[in-house]
């Protein structure tokens, strides 16, 4: 579906109506959201719902992830450093018995800010996960045929039979990255990962930005108040007039 197609310009006014008529619940604006979102993305081909849905999927849980096992640094240099009498210490314990001892003989705070080190680690693990298989998703599709065909082309083999020769899904790389975009804005601190699945799926799907591929920072729907109606009516009466001025 595009967007001067009749399809669409039945689509659009149904949506609107819709979503105008559920203003007062967030969660099923957002809801609505993806299901019309996915239903115009998933119009050429159902098969790439199911690319859009895991990106949505691994980026909602890792910034979960991400929160649960992101921790403050450190808070200063000073906690963290031994005296020399517990550095002696530490090294007779660990002559005398084993590691163990040693590690008590530790200072509460070494202890804990070891422990904090352990959870930024795992943090950037699950970040990196996240980021590890969307790239690997968008290198297939995006960029798989593209090399072979150039090795190919260097050695003077046929590349014919190694080609996946599939169709590239209409917006991959757009929300690829602004998916990415939420879990580094999550292990940055920058903002707070969302519980509810429904609300970041409608982020990353959201069919008027989705195929225009303006990437935007995270913010699901435009109501978020209870006391944004005002907003929400001013941004419709701007739409519409746009809209109007473009067809006219």
């Amino acid at each position: 579906m595009v967007f001067n197609s009749i399809q669409f310009a039945l689509f659009l006014p149904i949506v609107f109506i819709i979503y105008w008529l559920l203003r007062k619940n967030l969660k099923l604006q957002n809801l609505f959201v993806v299901l019309a979102s996915y239903v115009f993305y998933g119009w050429w081909d159902w098969r790439f719902l199911i690319l859009i849905a895991f990106t949505s999927f691994c980026s909602w849980g890792s910034g979960i992830l991400i929160s649960k096992s992101k921790t403050r640094n450190p808070e200063s240099s000073d906690d963290a450093s031994l005296s020399l009498d517990q550095q002696t210490a530490c090294m007779q314990a660990s002559r005398q018995s084993s590691a163990q001892s040693c590690a008590n003989t530790l200072p509460d705070s070494l202890q804990k800010n070891t422990k904090k080190y352990q959870k930024i680690n795992n943090a950037k693990l699950w970040l990196t996960a996240n980021i590890v298989i969307n790239l690997a998703i968008l290198g297939v599709f995006k960029y798989y045929d593209f090399f072979v065909t150039s090795f190919a082309g260097m050695l003077g083999v046929d590349a014919s039979r190694h080609l996946l020769n599939v169709i590239l899904p209409v917006g991959i790389s757009f929300y690829t990255f602004q998916a990415l975009s939420y879990s580094i804005d999550v292990y940055r601190g920058k903002i707070e990962p969302t519980r509810d699945p429904i609300a970041f799926f409608a982020y990353v799907a959201f069919f008027p930005q989705l195929v225009a591929r303006r990437m935007q920072t995270y913010f699901v729907g435009i109501i978020q108040k209870d006391g944004d109606c005002r907003q929400l009516r001013y941004l419709c009466r701007f739409g519409v007039e746009r809209l109007c001025q473009s067809v006219g």
